[in-house]
């Protein structure tokens, strides 16, 4: 189902982003990534690392969980982002253009779900690598999705390039 809503999200985005950005879609998640992410959102992290519960009893509680917000309810574990892109702007007015097309957006298409605005001065900054994140409740789709975009300056994707390799080994990715 994400595959589906994949083509219609990706084709939305790009009709609204003015075309001096580039938009680059991300892979859809895939189940490995999203059980991963599923443990460290899971207040029983430590249990499952410490061998004291099994990560598949886990999984199960957390997907019988009574779960209350709209977001909670179609994502997995709130894991909301299996369908994303990022929009790479190479100055701060065109990443604030790009940011309200989106929320300006016909709610005919999709509503703003969540934001994470990683240039708040509040934002915690990994290695000064800031963002920021929109998850959109994309409509139109045969079932409703959260779909997430990603808006970064130029300047900030080449330094999330060199710091992915350390990212990418910190959580885990090439352990067997």
């Amino acid at each position: 189902e994400a595959s589906g809503a994949n083509t219609l999200f990706q084709q939305t985005i790009k009709d609204l982003i003015p075309t001096y950005a580039i938009v680059t879609p991300g892979p859809v998640k895939e189940e490995a990534r999203v059980i991963t992410k599923e443990l460290d959102y899971s207040s029983l992290k430590d249990e499952v690392e410490n061998g004291i519960i099994e990560t598949a009893v886990l999984l199960g509680k957390l997907r019988k969980s009574a779960l209350t917000s709209v977001e909670d309810r179609i994502s997995s574990g709130g894991v909301c982002d299996f369908v994303r892109c990022s929009v790479v702007c190479f100055h701060e007015e065109q990443l604030i253009e790009c940011y309200n097309a989106l929320k300006q957006a016909p709610e005919e298409e999709f509503f703003l779900s969540r934001e994470k605005n990683g240039f708040h001065n509040t934002s915690r900054s990994v290695g000064g690598y800031r963002d920021i994140k929109l998850n959109l409740m994309l409509k139109g789709s045969k079932h409703p999705h959260i779909c997430e975009v990603q808006l970064i300056l130029d300047s900030m994707l080449k330094l999330k390039m060199q710091s992915h390799m350390p990212y990418a080994v910190s959580r885990g990715d090439y352990c067997t």
